[in-house]
């Protein structure tokens, strides 16, 4: 059984032809490791707690950023 926990929207930019907008969004992360190292990940957004491409979410960027 999992447990259920509180969602909480992050704001992010949202693109269109002229104009640009902060939309507060759910996000999904799922990591992808290779050799027990994070590599990339799959990131899914949606305006609905559900983040999946049924309910409308969209996959988007992910980066990682190394010093």
């Amino acid at each position: 059984m999992q447990d259920a926990l509180d969602l909480h929207p992050e704001l992010f930019p949202i693109f269109s032809e002229t104009d640009w907008k902060l939309q507060p969004m759910f996000v999904d992360t799922n990591p992808f490791l290779f050799r027990g190292k994070v590599c990339g990940a799959m990131v899914r957004l949606s305006t609905m707690p559900i983040v999946n491409v049924t309910s409308g979410g969209g996959e988007t960027g992910f980066f990682v950023i190394m010093e």
